[in-house]
């Protein structure tokens, strides 16, 4: 692991221009704009930074948070025996492609489990892309002992079909995006 990689929380224009463009080329490409990673409320989103430049990003929410954003029949909320209020949520983890394998990612979710944990979050859910190279994502999340849940089929199929391939493009599979997503859950 290299020693000159920092965990921080975004602070110059460069930095969420940085994150949106990891964001574009390792996962999707869509309508998220930087206006949308700024409007994260403080400590949603970490920035793994070597020396000054960014090389990996993670977008989380706050307990309860997600379940104003999204709708729950995207979540295996039966099989959480908690109140939305006592869940947080890990929305994307991106690392350059020329870091990955080398710890970023998993000291970017250390330090978000701790942050969560001091939020008071009871349990972090996350979305792993059965898709991401060599299936890192599930990986990562496992070695931190999340638990798979509920495998969610295509769920960005529809949408990626409607927005076309000017309006949303997975890095993955292209459009339409036929990406499967394991939902998973840690217990703090």
């Amino acid at each position: 692991m290299n020693s000159n990689i920092k965990i921080t929380n975004p602070i110059t224009q460069q930095d969420y221009e940085a994150a949106l463009r990891l964001i574009e080329e390792n996962l999707y490409k869509w309508d998220m704009t930087i206006e949308k990673i700024q409007s994260s409320a403080q400590g949603e989103l970490l920035l793994a930074k070597d020396n000054d430049k960014v090389v990996g990003m993670l977008n989380m929410r706050y307990p309860g948070k997600i379940f104003e954003e999204i709708d729950d029949e995207f979540f295996a909320l039966d099989k959480i025996e908690l109140e939305k209020k006592d869940i947080g949520y890990i929305a994307l983890v991106s690392i350059r492609k020329d870091f990955q394998g080398k710890g970023v990612g998993r000291q970017l979710v250390k330090k978000t489990i701790k942050q969560q944990k001091e939020w008071g979050s009871k349990a972090i859910i996350v979305h792993a892309s059965k898709s991401s190279p060599g299936n890192a994502s599930e990986k990562l999340f496992f070695s931190f002992g999340f638990e798979p849940i509920k495998l969610h089929k295509q769920p960005w199929h529809e949408y990626s079909q409607e927005k076309g391939p000017k309006g949303f493009w997975c890095q993955f599979c292209g459009n339409p995006c036929t990406c499967d997503e394991l939902e998973m859950v840690k217990y703090l």
